[in-house]
């Protein structure tokens, strides 16, 4: 039987990875985090990475879940239609009726796979105290919601009175786009990790 890797392997690998990332981005300058840029790239590529190895492992909801991820990173849920598939304004505004159909039944898969992973977390959490593909999956999720904190962190913290200096704005986006390179990092080694485990689940995630 396999050695399982050592609990805190994954949140070394993460905090060495953000600090090369750092470093990276010091010496080369705010460009590579730029909107568009190399860092947001090699993110959607990490999590089509994922997506397809998970749809190659037949667990088809979360390939299809990393896929509509990568497609994300690359703004082409605004960039494929009129104001963009989450946007309200694409539904009730003037956009045309095979937009609204497609944005709407994309949405409504969004909607299953959210179902569907709800019912799988009790699971999930269980698999963390030996799995480490399941700890992998809770260290991305908890890297993306801080990212998500970061992303227009001066006009959020500007709403509730706080400033925050000109050089912190501008370093907020550096993290945030190294923040969601770990997310894909961690979820596309969760998969490779999944499929490698000693003792999968049972009831494994979708």
């Amino acid at each position: 039987m396999t050695r399982p890797a050592p609990r805190w392997l994954p949140i070394l690998a993460a905090l060495l990875t953000g600090a090369v990332l750092f470093a990276v981005g010091r010496v080369h300058g705010a460009g590579l985090f730029a909107e568009g840029g190399v860092v947001e790239a090699a993110t959607a590529g990490l999590l089509a990475a994922a997506g397809s190895a998970a749809l190659v492992l037949r667990r088809p909801w979360a390939g299809t879940a990393l896929v509509l991820l990568a497609l994300r990173e690359l703004d082409l849920d605004k960039r494929a239609v009129s104001e963009g598939i989450l946007k309200l304004r694409q539904y009730s505004g003037d956009a045309p009726l095979g937009e609204k159909i497609a944005g709407l039944l994309v949405i409504a898969l969004i909607l299953a796979i959210l179902w569907r992973f709800a019912r799988a977390l009790p699971s999930v959490l269980r698999a963390a105290r030996r799995e480490t593909w399941a700890r992998l999956v809770l260290l991305a999720f908890a890297l993306v919601v801080v990212a998500k904190t970061l992303d227009g962190l001066a006009r959020k913290l500007a709403g509730i009175g706080v400033e925050i200096s000109a050089e912190a704005a501008a370093r907020a986006p550096a993290f945030e786009e190294s923040l969601e390179l770990l997310f894909g990092a961690c979820l596309l080694w969760a998969v490779l990790a999944y499929r490698t485990s000693p003792c999968p689940p049972s009831n494994p995630p979708a």
